[in-house]
Formats: structure tokens, C-alpha cells, sequence
């Protein structure tokens, strides 16, 4: 069998790496021309965008320049015009004429003058009388911040008189002792700048402008909309880029049609203003793809006949290995089922000296639990291979599989060896193979966990359950059953202060009495299932007790308890107790709902081993017709018993025949008292 499997995986080995090496071969040959397209397209890509960047900071280089001069110039005209006198009116007109003259020599400057303090313009080229500039942004930042001599340039702003946009740029004047006296301003034709622009703009730069750190946009020739916040966008991106960049650098940011732009920017000076210029990528794509798509045409003639072939020799390998896997098919749907198995599969038989098993053959996930790959396991006993403790429990399930000649489940914890964890077997005699089993091994450690997990959450779910319930009930007890005492008596004080007076109402007071009484029985009823008090105070035989009495009361069932001879004295633990009377109620209820009966049986016992059990036995019908004992169809209450009990490691078994139904509850008083 070991030379037949052997031959076998050598011949599929040699196939597999021939239809591998083919598949490669072509794939390779298909890969290679596409791979030379991808990279000279993407190199391509690269270079145009950079030669695209490169332009966009050329283009940015001479939007600041000239800039710089603008600014440069009205800066120094602000320091002059703010030194002329505004006062007596002889000097005032002096100055006046002054900065006419200034204008006429500059035309980009549309309005210089000065004000006081108040915003009040004093002298001004054109002059306006009686104007006051306060609440505009180039006077107030100069009034309201302390720094000396710094140029300001505000938000553009349309003229009054001749509907021009201008950009107002203003200097603090401040006395000897520095305290603020006015502004010097003029009014920049935001054109003058405009005009540069759009001669340096074009294919490169589409939009080249000038913009305040703030994000507010001075002027711009744009040759796309760009969006009412662009420019706030782009005066983050530049803050946030600058300190990577220092004062010059580029960044990406869509427009207002949510295309990407490059965008290049530049300081001007130290006035917080940057020139910057953009360019849509979509443009860069376009230029770059009528360069390329050339190119990438001619490839794709080779790289078409390339797939064709790959895929007719595709055609031919498939029409190939369906052959060649239908003369080994049995072969392989044994192998397939034995091997696709998480479990560790094995076959196992009777050794030489027969009483020491040896592996006959196993699969391939027997280094995950023994240690060793499968074909170091053929033809070795148990015991050569494995510790003392898993070589007995293995050999033993055999023993036990052959002689009952039956499927065998065990579980066996494994605590050494190369793979710990808990072990969970399947062994099975093989038909027609005198001596020789199946098996199969799961490693269940991660289960284990989880039930214990699980366990223990539903402990503290119902824990919290029991909590909610003994809450409620003090609560029903404390407040609602006092407060239906004080009508009560509320109610008998009226009735004693009428019963001199004819009328029907006490016939009416008696029957709302008589409603309050019920009520109150029914409050301490309900509160007293939620949460026996005597549960807590007297333990759980004497709270089965007084449970029986009051359930044989109202449903005329005939109830006997014992309770063992051990447990009279003994208190259980608290959860223990609450656990199996909560069983006690579930128990009982099902008997009244279900059962018909007449007489139920119950009981309370422990055995030597510390095994605690409470069975319920009744006689009733709801089975009548069974033939033998079985379990039958659990519904909510048997689940939710069970789960209670879990949490102890308790069972619960629930079996109906047709003399009536038996529940037992067994619970581990040992390990709850460990």
C-alpha cells in the first residue's frame, strides 16, 4: 500500500509541475508586453506630471515677482503718506496734492489717504468729505492689533463712485508714545494685477491668482470656476504644507466641479499673501494619453494573440488533466475524504503480539496531534509514538470498538506531549476488516472554552436576573403593598365615619375593600415567587416547603416532598439554592400547564460523592400512548432549567413514559464548595 501511494504521488507531483510549468510559460508571455506597456505608460505619466509641476513653479516664480514689486511699492507709498501733515488746512491741501501727484505717477493706486483715529478721513487724493472707514476690516485689524508698522491688505472691495474692485491696503500710524492715531490707505486696482496674470497664464498654469493667508482670494485669472471655497481650501493646504515646504511648494485640491488640481503657491514677502498658480490634472491626463495611446495600441496587437494562444493551450491542458483524473478517480475520492478532513483521520489494527495497536495509515494532519507526519506513523504501534496516558486511552477505545463492534465516542484531556488540548474521538470497527477500526481525532480545547465562557456568562446573566427579581419584589412588598394598605384603612376610616348615615355607598366601599384585599394577596403572591423571602432567611428546604404547600393550595394537586436525611441541617450555597428553586417552580408550573396529574413526587437528596439531585416525578397523562422511556422536544423552560444548571456543571434530564414524566437536576455540591 506504502509503494502504491508513493508511485501514485510521485506521478501527480511530475503532472502538477508540467501544467504549472505550461500555465507560467504562457501567462509569462502575456505578462511581459503588458508589463512594458503599464511601465512606459506610468513613466510616462510621471514625467509629464512633473514637467507639469515644473511650469506651474515657474509660472508661481513670476506671479510673486511682480507681486512683490506691487506691494513693495505701496508699502513704501503708505510709510510716505503717512508722515504728510492733515492738519492746518494749508498743510492738509499741501498733502492733498501730494498724493494726487503719487497717483498720477502710479495708476495701479486708485485712492490714498489718511484718517484719525476714528476712522475719520482727514485728507485723501480724490477727496471724500465727511467719510468715516472705521467699520470696514483694513481699519479695524490695524486699530485692534499692537503691532508697529505692518502692512494690512483687506477683503477686495467694489468702489462707490466708479464700480471698480480695489484692494484696500492700509498702515497704522501711531504717536510718539505709540498710541494708535490712524491709518494711512490706498486703493490697488485689483486689474493692474489681474492683467499680469492672465499674461503668464495659459496651457501650464490655467489659473494663476494671488491670495491672503486667511483664504481670502485678492484677484485671479481662471481658466475653470473654481469655487466659493477654493480659496479657503487652498489657504489651509498652503498653511498646513508649509511647514514641510518652508514658503514655496505645491499641493493637490479639487475645484469646484471636484477635479484635482496641482496647484503651486509662493510667499510674498512678509505681507501673508501667496501667488499661486493651477493646473487640472485632467489636462495633464489628456496630453499624456495622446502621447501614449500609440504606444500602447502597437502592444496590444502581440498581447491579443498572446491571450488566444494562452487560451486554446488553456482549452487543450483542461481537456488534458479531465483524462488523466478520470482513470485515477476512485483513487482520488478516497484520498480527497481522508486527507480533507480538519480531523486527524487514521486507520488502526491489531499488532504482532496483539495487544498493542498500530497505526495502519494516517492522514495528513497527524503532526497537529502526534507530533509526526503521517508517513512516520504507518506500521508503529501507539505506544512507540505517543506518551503512556494518550497511547492507553487510544489502545483501550480500540479494544473497547472491537469488542462492542460499535461506533465509540471518548474524550481524553491532553495535558503533555507535543500538542496539548482535548482530544474528542470517533472510532468505528470497518466493515468486512476483522480487527482493523476507523478513527478520528478533533482537538475540542477551543470548544471547551467556549462552553466554559458561555457558562459563566449565563451564570452572571441569571444572577442579574435573580437580582432584577429580588428588586422587584421588595419593591412591590415596600411600596405598592403599603400603599394598598393605607387605602385600606383609609377606606374603613370613611366607612366608620358614614355608617350613621343611610346611603348606598357602603355597599361600595365594601366591594372597593374587598378589591384592595385581593389585590394585596396577589401583590405578596407574585412578590413572593419572584423572591421567597424564606429562600434567603430559612434555605432552600424549608422554602421548598413552604412552595409546595402554597402551589398544592391552589391547584388541588396532591404534592409530596422529601427532603434527605443530610441536607435537614445543611445550607447550600446561595446561588445552588436559588438555581434548583427556580427549577422547582419551572418544574411545577409545567406539571399544572401540561401534565394532568393528580400526585407529584419530589425530592432532595445527596450521595456520598457530593452529587446533589432534586427529581420531579408526576403521574399524569401528557404521555400516555409513549412506548418506552425517551426524551422528548425541549421547550423554553427545560432550556432555560438547563442553562441554570450549567452554570454549575449540572445536568438536567427530562424523560416522559407512560406511567407520567420524570426531571432530575444533578448538581456537583463539591466542586461549588471548592
Amino acid at each position: 500500500m506504502q509503494r502504491e501511494a508513493a508511485s501514485s504521488g510521485l506521478v501527480k507531483a511530475e503532472r502538477r509541475r508540467l501544467f504549472r510549468a505550461i500555465r507560467i510559460a504562457l501567462l509569462l508571455s502575456a505578462l511581459l508586453p503588458i508589463a512594458a506597456g503599464l511601465i512606459y505608460a506610468e513613466s510616462t505619466y510621471r514625467q509629464r506630471v512633473g514637467e507639469a509641476t515644473e511650469q506651474l513653479g515657474r509660472a508661481v516664480a513670476l506671479a510673486s515677482e511682480h507681486s512683490l514689486r506691487v506691494f513693495e511699492g505701496a508699502d513704501s507709498t503708505l510709510s510716505e503718506i503717512s508722515q504728510m501733515p492733515t492738519e492746518p488746512p494749508g498743510e492738509a491741501e499741501r498733502s492733498i496734492q501730494r498724493m494726487a501727484a503719487i497717483l498720477a505717477s502710479r495708476p495701479h493706486m486708485r485712492i490714498l489717504g489718511v484718517t484719525d483715529a476714528g476712522g475719520e478721513i482727514k485728507v485723501s487724493a480724490p477727496w471724500r468729505s465727511s467719510m468715516n472707514v472705521s467699520w470696514r476690516d483694513y481699519f479695524r485689524v490695524q486699530r485692534d492689533r499692537g503691532s508697529h508698522g505692518s502692512l494690512y491688505v483687506g477683503t477686495p472691495i467694489i468702489g462707490a463712485k466708479d464700480t471698480f474692485f480695489s484692494v484696500p491696503i492700509s498702515r497704522a500710524i501711531r504717536n510718539a508714545d505709540g498710541a494708535f492715531a490712524g491709518i494711512a490707505f490706498l486703493a490697488l486696482d485689483r486689474g493692474y494685477i489681474g492683467r499680469f496674470f492672465e499674461s503668464i497664464s495659459g496651457p501650464s498654469a490655467e489659473t494663476v491668482g494671488l491670495l491672503s493667508s486667511s483664504g481670502v482670494l485678492l484677484t485671479e485669472h481662471a481658466g475653470a470656476a473654481l469655487g466659493a471655497d477654493y480659496p479657503h481650501q487652498l489657504a489651509a493646504r498652503i498653511r498646513s504644507a508649509q511647514h514641510e515646504t518652508a514658503r514655496q511648494g505645491h499641493v493637490e485640491i479639487e475645484d469646484a466641479d471636484g477635479r484635482p488640481n496641482i496647484v503651486a503657491f509662493k510667499a510674498i514677502g512678509d505681507y501673508g499673501l501667496y501667488a499661486f498658480a493651477s493646473l487640472r490634472q485632467n489636462t495633464i491626463r489628456a496630453a499624456w494619453w495622446l502621447e501614449v495611446r500609440e504606444v500602447l495600441m502597437l502592444l496590444a496587437l502581440p498581447i491579443a494573440g498572446l491571450a488566444l494562444a494562452a487560451f486554446i493551450a488553456e482549452r487543450q491542458l483542461r481537456s488534458l488533466k479531465k483524462l488523466v483524473a478520470a482513470l485515477a478517480s476512485n483513487r482520488a475520492r478516497y484520498r480527497t475524504i481522508f486527507n480533507s478532513s480538519p480531523d486527524c483521520n487514521f486507520l488502526i489494527g491489531r499488532g504482532e503480539s496483539g495487544d498493542v495497536p498500530i497505526f495502519l495509515e494516517v492522514n495528513q494532519n497527524s503532526q497537529a496531534f502526534f507530533g509526526l507526519p503521517s508517513d512516520q506513523l504507518a506500521g508503529r504501534a501507539v505506544n512507540e509514538i505517543l506518551e503512556p496516558a494518550e497511547a492507553s486511552f487510544i489502545a483501550s477505545s480500540f479494544q473497547r470498538c472491537i469488542e462492542m463492534r460499535d461506533t465509540l465516542q471518548r474524550e481524553h484531556e491532553v495535558g503533555a506531549g507535543p500538542k496539548p488540548g482535548h482530544w474528542e474521538m470517533r472510532m468505528a470497527p470497518l466493515p468486512g476488516q476483522a480487527g482493523i477500526a476507523i478513527g478520528s481525532i478533533r482537538n475540542i480545547a477551543r470548544q471547551k472554552y467556549l462552553t466554559s465562557s458561555l457558562r459563566e456568562l449565563t451564570g452572571r446573566l441569571l444572577q442579574r436576573q435573580d437580582h432584577e427579581r429580588r428588586q422587584i419584589a421588595r419593591d412591590l412588598h415596600d411600596s405598592a403593598a403599603q400603599n394598598l394598605l393605607a387605602a385600606s384603612l383609609e377606606l374603613k376610616l370613611a366607612a366608620d365615619a358614614l355608617s350613621r348615615r343611610n346611603g348606598p355607598w357602603h355597599e361600595h366601599l365594601s366591594r372597593i375593600r374587598d378589591f384592595i384585599d385581593r389585590t394585596q394577596k396577589e401583590i405578596r403572591g407574585v412578590s413572593y415567587l419572584l423572591h421567597p423571602p424564606m429562600l434567603d432567611e430559612a434555605g432552600l428546604p424549608n422554602a421548598l416547603h413552604w412552595f409546595v404547600d402554597g402551589f398544592q393550595r391552589r391547584t388541588n394537586i396532591r404534592l409530596e416532598l422529601r427532603i434527605g436525611h443530610a441536607l435537614r441541617d445543611l445550607r447550600l450555597p446561595a446561588e445552588v439554592e436559588m438555581a434548583l428553586f427556580r427549577v422547582a417552580q419551572e418544574a411545577l408550573a409545567n406539571v399544572h400547564r401540561h401534565a394532568n396529574a393528580s400526585t407529584v413526587r419530589l425530592s432532595l437528596d445527596m450521595d456520598e460523592q457530593g452529587m446533589l439531585e432534586f427529581r420531579v416525578e408526576d403521574d399524569g397523562t401528557a404521555a400516555a400512548g409513549v412506548g418506552g422511556p425517551d426524551p422528548i422536544r425541549e421547550g423554553v423552560g427545560i432550556s432555560g432549567m438547563r442553562e441554570r444548571l450549567m452554570a454549575f456543571e449540572g445536568t438536567l434530564t427530562f424523560r416522559v413514559s407512560g406511567q407520567g414524566a420524570t426531571l432530575s437536576a444533578r448538581v456537583p455540591l463539591a466542586q461549588q464548595a471548592a
